[in-house]
């Protein structure tokens, strides 16, 4: 039988000296191996892997959706209770921040090469037969959390950043997410000197009126280099064992740390947010919270001291930020007369090839212009109707490596959590799949405190799935496998005439823009599978 927890209890001094001159503290213990296990009985289930095989592991990082909760006070009452003293009182703290869920963030580290592959040379330096984990100065995802909201020094609605540890996470290799201490005080600096606010990536309004859509990490980047340079010791890797709970400043820089050991690492990142924003003006100092302190000590320098932020305030009004919604590339063969089905099926059969490069393109993720993220990208979306779904035999279903949103007008306009990373989600409506992956939110494995990477949505049918989906802004691109012989008879058709004439507002692109977006060699010319001739082609819209 594991030993009781020890009771709730204030902060030591000790720790408090530490959070002001470190931002952040490590609580040990806070609950035992036996709640996690229960907590994560079905994390392999849920992610459609097994434990014991790691060829299984086919996904570096996986936000999991949430599928229920449990009450941090009762859970882990000493976490609890130093949230509370650190913000200054639960009475400051929105309710919901008791609230902790099981959307776990699972770290597997990189999957294995495929047989023939060649390790990624980017993985660093062999070490007892796993790679050495690259330096900490070198990893790309360094941002400060919060991604739906305009910053402001004030902000309330990131109080304090939380990691419990449902594993064990080692160091050097194991995942672990990674601090940089010395960089909150040029976060909160910028911050001071920008009361009109700024993105989520430091961006200021002076940068434009899109400056809140900004995604470059560049910012954190460069302030990570200057604070850290010839400091070997400037970094924190939030390591520990099963229970142990981290409690980080709100503006604390932090990255994911690449999992070269592959040991599996299991954590949360319960948001805490406050009913009112942060004040730097209490007529009793004593009432200031642990972490206004530390971010007047950090925003102010040695010359003006913590007295010089007391007449600070905002200037623009506060900002909840609604992601775009996504861009939208249908994906679909059909005949010269747009002809793409024929009594509930496809008119043609085993086309391998056309069907390979389907699912090679809508798997690929989306290139980037920065260096290789810390963690793998999100999948890539397949969005199709209840018809199309029901096509697709049981043993292919959900289509792998990609989310699959499928519309029903019987689903639930509540968007329940997928089964697996795979899904498949069901949705009432082509908006309600939209919401889904827009709305930032845990309960759709989309978290809220991770910066956004790029993913890729495909509509892939049917005729009335593509036909609402050319109706939205969104609709940018179609990779059509324009079937040339024979003229297969069809009684439904795609609702969009391509033709080369043009007129439609849609342009054909050159095979070079096609290998280009695709990210490979897209075949060229005329393909010929049996009797079938065909050709892939890539339009976009052009108004």
């Amino acid at each position: 039988m594991e030993p009781a927890l020890p009771a709730a209890a204030p902060l030591t001094q000790a720790q408090r000296d530490f959070f002001l001159e470190r931002g952040y503290l490590k609580l040990q213990g806070c609950f035992t191996r036996a709640q996690a296990a229960d907590a994560t009985a079905d994390v392999w289930t849920r992610l459609g892997m097994s434990a014991t095989d790691r060829r299984t592991w086919t996904r570096e990082r996986v936000h999991m959706p949430s599928h229920r909760t449990f009450d941090c006070a009762t859970f882990a009452p000493r976490a609890w209770a130093a949230i509370c003293e650190l913000c200054g009182g639960e009475d400051r703290l929105d309710p919901a921040s008791r609230q902790w869920r099981d959307s776990f963030i699972v770290n597997l580290g990189p999957p294995f090469p495929e047989q023939g592959e060649e390790r990624d040379e980017e993985e660093g330096e062999e070490r007892n037969g796993e790679p050495e984990p690259p330096h900490h100065r070198d990893l790309d995802n360094w941002h400060v959390d919060g991604d739906f909201f305009v910053h402001y020094l004030d902000s309330p609605e990131q109080a304090l950043l939380v990691i419990p540890l449902f594993s064990d996470v080692l160091p050097r290799g194991g995942g672990a997410t990674v601090l940089c201490p010395s960089a909150l005080d040029a976060v909160a600096r910028h911050l001071r000197a920008h009361p009109e606010g700024v993105s989520p990536r430091m961006a200021t309004r002076a940068e434009g009126a899109e400056f809140a859509r900004e995604s470059s990490l560049a910012w954190y980047r460069e302030v990570v280099r200057a604070c850290t340079e010839g400091d070997g010791e400037g970094f924190v890797e939030a390591t520990g064992r099963v229970g142990d709970v981290y409690l980080l400043h709100p503006l604390m820089v932090h990255s994911a740390g690449r999992n070269t050991r592959r040991a599996v690492r299991i954590i949360t990142n319960p948001p805490v947010a406050l009913r009112e924003p942060f004040r730097f003006n209490r007529v009793d100092p004593a009432e200031h919270s642990l972490v206004e302190r530390k971010t007047m000590m950090a925003a102010t320098g040695p010359g003006d001291g913590i007295e010089a932020l007391r007449g600070w305030k905002i200037t623009m009004p506060r900002e909840r930020l609604t992601p775009e919604p996504p861009e939208l590339t249908l994906i679909v063969a059909a005949t010269r007369s747009m002809g793409i089905g024929r009594r509930g099926g496809l008119p043609w059969t085993d086309l391998r090839k056309e069907m390979a490069y389907f699912a090679r393109v809508t798997k690929r993720p989306a290139a980037s212009d920065s260096a290789r993220s810390a963690a793998a990208p999100p999948l890539n979306v397949v969005v199709m109707g209840r018809k199309t779904w029901d096509s697709i035999p049981p043993r292919f279903r959900p289509l792998r490596g990609r989310l699959n949103l499928v519309v029903s007008r019987s689903a639930s306009t509540s968007s329940p959590p997928p089964e697996g990373p795979e899904g498949p989600v069901f949705v009432a409506s082509l908006e309600n799949a939209l919401d889904y992956l827009t709305v930032p939110s845990d309960d759709h494995g989309i978290s809220a405190h991770a910066p956004p990477s790029p993913r890729r949505v495909f509509v892939i049918g049917g005729a009335q799935i593509y036909a609402a989906a050319l109706r939205l802004p969104g609709a940018r691109r179609v990779l059509l496998t324009r079937v040339l012989e024979p003229e297969y008879e069809c009684d439904v058709s795609f609702p969009l005439a391509l033709a080369d004439g043009g007129g439609s507002g849609w342009v054909r692109r050159s095979k070079e823009e096609l290998d280009a977006w695709t990210g490979e060699a897209v075949p060229e010319g005329v393909q010929e599978e049996g009797e079938t001739r065909y050709e892939f082609q890539m339009w976009e819209k052009t108004d």
